[in-house]
């Protein structure tokens, strides 16, 4: 059942049997039954105790993890910040909804927060969150909204990390020799060769200024460079981790690749992920109606012209 509102398709005898009832609730009764539910303020608690269950019965592959934003527009009444809302190319309300998935893209727990907060904050909760489930230093893959050295620097201190490098220059990309490239892996229907080496980066001392820093932060990072045997284009991925082998890593960073989008579009399919059960169609019906304002110089204007009318007709007549 994809909504509330589909409930009206199925049979409420047969339905209310699964839950040892004679019928099923119906509409009505189910949004006040939500709204209670949501009043309790134990979606938390749902996600965490869900989560755990999952990892329990090896529902999880533990190897790594995944994290990525989706836009959840919201069409209500109430006044929250916009986000970009890449179907409609538009900037709407709306709010972001991240999930945490394994290897094999299958969600472990999401985490629903405004527009207004940044996409690292929420890395770094997941990987407190992760840890509190049992799993121990986690490695995360996330896309370059996630960058920033200082931020690198403080999840080093919990997690390991995967990510697309940024401002590397082709230069630098070049320096590695051809015979280095010794790993391959496969993404799709591409293939790449992998090497690697080290790197010691820093943030601008315009980043450390603007973020209240007096000194810039600076880390020494594993850059794991990628070869297309086809283009010979190479492209280069950051991680604090030095014990996996590169191809590993590697193969993380290519199924992050266009795989996070895939797996919202079989959750919206498969569970309506954009549904707003709260939404209520009689609760337009109870909004106060506001008068149009050119009503009343309508009216006025109606009025004068009758009354030209008036005069003129006096004046045929008489």
């Amino acid at each position: 059942i994809p909504s509330i509102e589909a409930l009206k398709l199925v049979n409420a005898t047969e339905f209310g049997l699964l839950i040892g009832r004679s019928r099923i609730p119906d509409k009505t009764t189910l949004r006040d039954h939500l709204g209670q539910m949501a009043q309790q303020y134990l979606s938390e608690e749902l996600i965490d105790q869900f989560a755990r269950h999952l990892l329990e019965q090896d529902r999880i592959d533990r190897e790594v993890f995944f994290i990525d934003g989706h836009f959840l527009p919201y069409y209500g009444l109430n006044v929250i910040a916009k986000g970009y809302f890449t179907v409609r190319r538009l900037a709407l309300k709306g709010n972001e909804l991240y999930v945490v998935t394994d290897l094999q893209g299958r969600p472990l727990f999401f985490i629903t927060e405004s527009n207004e907060i940044d996409f690292r904050p929420i890395i770094t909760r997941s990987a407190a969150m992760l840890e509190d489930l049992g799993i121990e230093r986690p490695v995360m893959v996330f896309d370059r909204g996630g960058y920033g050295i200082h931020f690198f620097n403080e999840l080093d201190q919990t997690a390991d990390f995967v990510t697309w490098a940024k401002y590397v220059s082709k230069k630098s990309l070049s320096s590695l020799l051809d015979d280095s490239f010794t790993a391959g892996v496969y993404a799709g229907d591409n293939h790449f060769l992998v090497s690697e080496g080290w790197r010691e980066v820093s943030e601008s001392a315009q980043t450390a200024k603007k973020d209240g820093r007096e000194n810039p932060t600076s880390m020494k990072l594993r850059l794991v460079v990628l070869k297309d045997v086809d283009t010979g284009k190479r492209l280069g991925i950051y991680t604090n981790n030095a014990t996996k082998p590169a191809s590993d890593i590697a193969y993380y960073m290519l199924q992050r690749w266009g795989k996070s989008e895939n797996v919202y579009k079989e959750l919206m399919a498969t569970f309506n992920l954009n549904y707003h059960p709260g939404y209520d169609i009689k609760e337009l019906e109870q909004q106060p109606l506001v008068d149009n304002p050119d009503i009343a110089l309508m009216k006025k204007a109606i009025k004068a012209l009758k009354n030209e009318a008036e005069a003129v007709e006096k004046d045929i007549l008489f």
